[in-house]
């Protein structure tokens, strides 16, 4: 019984210490590490989306998650937005907006990409660029309730 109180704690220690963590947001164009969890490094780095054609010029974040073991590896957790230093979606992190659960192959890794619908959720909307009057913009972004497991 001791040995499976033991494992418990130790796998569930590193999500414990991701939700707690503050990693300074800092807007930039390169890849920024956040952290590494059981063998899986995430990632972020912001970019610029321009659709002239329909006006929009905003400025999004994505996240890469990069799979550094050799087997398949499930992959989810809970996105938390922070917009003008409060929480967006504090009260609703488990609705499935914002929830990302993927499987990455071995070695490999998935990423946002910088355009209008990535698909992954690997992307958040940060602030638009052209509108003078809005001051709406990303603050802070946190990961929670990261799970990792094998997946065969």
């Amino acid at each position: 019984m001791k040995n499976i109180i033991a494992s418990v704690f130790f796998i569930a220690f590193p999500a414990i210490i991701l939700t707690s963590q503050n990693i300074e947001f800092k807007k930039s164009n390169q890849w920024e590490f956040m952290y590494e969890v059981d063998g899986v490094n995430f990632y972020y780095k912001t970019c610029e989306f321009h659709d002239v054609h329909n006006g929009v010029h905003k400025e999004n974040v994505l996240l890469k998650v990069e799979n550094t073991n050799d087997y398949n590896t499930l992959v989810s957790f809970a996105k938390v937005l922070y917009y003008n230093g409060k929480c967006f979606n504090c009260e609703n992190i488990d609705n499935i907006e914002n929830q990302v659960k993927t499987v990455i192959p071995p070695n490999s890794s998935l990423e946002g990409k910088c355009k209008r619908d990535s698909g992954l959720k690997l992307s958040m909307f940060s602030r638009f660029l052209n509108m003078i009057d809005n001051k709406t913009e990303l603050t802070k972004f946190e990961l929670q309730n990261i799970k990792i497991s094998r997946n065969e």
